[in-house]
């Protein structure tokens, strides 16, 4: 990176048989060693979160800051515990696939909307397919038509105004969508709007991908 140091260290996705002590005093030794200025975590449910900032507090060790969770208009079930929580902590969250790993930016179902991740990734397959998700999606590009935006900058606008949200992560591919990305912070939806795409939302079980 041609760097001494950045500015956060965040772990990957949770891995349930750390041990919760043994990763907050591995990250504070990067800390501690001039390597990060601060770390935080990805994926963790809310309790091992809360289990590990009160841990770093009692033995007076830099806290993780920062959250990054799946979250977009067709992925919410971060805002049963884990959202809450942040912002009562004041923790930063760092939404990824915001455009939900692009499925909210086209009706994948269209060979001509396809792309190489949508024909190799099983992820999205597995938990973007469902007749509720097809929902949010429509309900997307019908704000995205009426505004006369895409439905990824739509979908990023929705993530973008949730409270909280620190800076969301997205897979870009090309200067154009990154161009794309930057416009979406102009963007302003009415309630109306978000409102549309919320009541498309259907929740995933308990035992289902998410937080």
């Amino acid at each position: 990176l041609g760097t001494d140091h950045v500015d956060l260290f965040q772990t990957h996705i949770w891995d349930k048989d750390t041990d919760l002590d043994e990763l907050v005093e591995a990250m504070a030794d990067i800390v501690r060693a001039g390597k990060a200025l601060y770390v935080g975590v990805t994926t963790m449910p809310g309790w091992t979160l809360a289990k590990c900032r009160a841990a770093a507090s009692a033995r007076d060790l830099p806290a993780f800051i920062s959250m990054q969770c799946e979250y977009n208009p067709a992925h919410r079930e971060c805002e049963r515990e884990l959202l809450p929580y942040c912002s009562h902590d004041e923790v930063a969250l760092i939404p990824f696939s915001p455009i939900a790993r692009g499925f909210l930016a086209a009706d994948r179902r269209d060979p001509g909307q396809q792309t190489a991740r949508t024909k190799s990734d099983d992820y999205t397959q597995k938990y973007y397919y469902r007749e509720g998700d097809h929902a949010v999606r429509e309900a997307v590009a019908a704000v995205a038509a009426d505004i006369g935006k895409t439905p990824a900058q739509v979908a990023l606008a929705w993530t973008l105004a949730r409270p909280g949200i620190a800076a969301p992560i997205f897979g870009a591919t090309s200067i154009e969508h990154v161009d794309e990305a930057v416009a979406a912070l102009d963007i302003a939806l009415a309630a109306e709007q978000i409102d549309c795409i919320d009541r498309a939302y259907e929740p995933r079980p308990l035992n289902a991908s998410g937080h």
